[in-house]
């Protein structure tokens, strides 16, 4: 194993691998989200180039309401 850098999350990360991209999803909280129920999340994807862990993209979602 070899350390190529890390996400910062502040505690909750859901991390996934996708035709070999990193993929993490975050909740986001906003000034009027609760601590247990933020509004939105924020998708990051990441790749591994030359021995570093670099940020590809970031894009922030409405969280999906269950029925």
């Amino acid at each position: 194993l070899h350390y190529v850098g890390y996400i910062l999350s502040g505690g909750h990360l859901d991390v996934k691998i996708e035709e070999g991209i990193i993929v993490a999803d975050m909740p986001y909280y906003g000034d009027d989200s609760p601590n247990c129920c933020p509004k939105q999340h924020t998708v990051q994807t990441y790749a591994i180039r030359g021995g570093a862990l670099v940020k590809l993209s970031e894009k922030r979602a409405p969280i999906a309401k269950s029925e």
